[in-house]
């Protein structure tokens, strides 16, 4: 009896992933993997979105608190001036930068007061420091760094040690060159400690002013109608009794 020759091995067909489970009809395995890549990629694309809106959001609000506190900071108010007659009944009112031009006659008071506040030596230093600051009320401008400069080299403080100053104006004129030009002349008395008059002096300003209507609180109760001295010129006038100056 003759030994039969071995059969050869049989090799099984190799199917594509599109034809496990018979014919065309996707393997369900590979669907329940894709389903599952698909809702983590979903759920990654909607974390991002999240991630996204919350920015704008937070920009949105430090927008809106930057805004509340630029608006805080540049709060104004617009001040009402009421005109009466001389027998206290209104007759005019409507906001102060609204109304007619101050007119000369509070020109010529807030320029003497102001020409007072700027060259008066108190002894006492709550007084002293009452005018200059609101001497510095009615200054702008360039005049601002001339009474920076006048009240460094010749401050009031130091010099009522030696004595008091007391002014009197004596004349404010308007320049018929300027619309805003004016000269103011003032008498000034030098007193020692005892009171005793130790000098009097004549001097002179030339001063431009400018009207700005105030828009604050502060400047309400400071400088109500805006009369503000922005340049000013002063100088020592002879004496008239022939002393030289």
């Amino acid at each position: 009896m003759s030994a039969s020759a071995p059969s050869p091995p049989r090799t099984l067909p190799v199917r594509s992933s599109s034809e496990i489970g018979g014919g065309t009809t996707p393997s369900p395995f590979l669907a329940a993997r894709n389903l599952r890549a698909n809702a983590y990629l979903d759920l990654a694309r909607t974390l991002t979105n999240y991630r996204l809106l919350a920015v704008l959001l937070l920009v949105v609000d430090l927008a809106l608190v930057a805004t509340v506190v630029w608006q805080a900071a540049q709060t104004r108010i617009v001040p009402y001036v009421v005109r009466t007659d001389r027998y206290g009944n209104a007759v005019a009112f409507g906001p102060a930068d609204r109304l007619a031009d101050p007119g000369r006659a509070l020109r010529v008071h807030d320029l003497a007061r102001w020409t007072r506040n700027v060259r008066t030596v108190s002894t006492d230093p709550q007084v002293q420091r009452h005018l200059i600051l609101d001497a510095y009320a009615y200054t702008g401008g360039r005049a601002v760094a001339l009474l920076n400069d006048w009240y460094r080299h010749h401050s009031p403080f130091a010099r009522a040690a030696r004595g008091t100053v007391t002014v009197q104006v004596t004349s404010v004129l308007a320049l018929p060159e300027s619309d805003r030009g004016w000269q103011v002349q003032w008498l000034e008395t030098e007193r020692d400690p005892s009171g005793t008059v130790r000098a009097e002096h004549r001097w002179q300003a030339l001063i431009t002013l400018r009207v700005d209507p105030p828009d604050r609180v502060e400047k309400v109760v400071t400088n109500p109608l805006g009369i503000c001295v922005v340049e000013l010129d002063w100088t020592r006038l002879p004496d008239t009794d022939g002393d030289t100056p």
